[in-house]
């Protein structure tokens, strides 16, 4: 049996230019500490490969990481739904 999970989740704000030089300087920084690695786009879902630029977004419920188109989306969407706010 497959149960899929939809979750919805507000973004706060998208940080400007790539987190980290590439995913791999990423991971590697944050297992050298011992720290946990998000390994994939926290949107859609795609595993992120170690030369893959990646974005910073701010959520409801802490930063995640978004691949670069991802974030764009995001950015787009907040831009439309400030400009409807004004």
């Amino acid at each position: 049996m497959n149960i899929t999970k939809k979750v919805h989740f507000k973004v706060y704000k998208v940080l400007s230019g790539y987190f980290m030089p590439n995913f791999g300087a990423y991971k590697e920084a944050r297992e050298r500490i011992g720290l946990s690695v998000q390994r994939k786009c926290f949107w859609c879902g795609k595993p992120f490969k170690n030369d893959d630029k990646i974005r910073l977004v701010t959520v409801r419920g802490g930063n995640k990481l978004f691949c670069t188109s991802c974030a764009t989306q995001a950015e787009e969407q907040l831009k439309k739904e400030s400009e409807a706010s004004e």
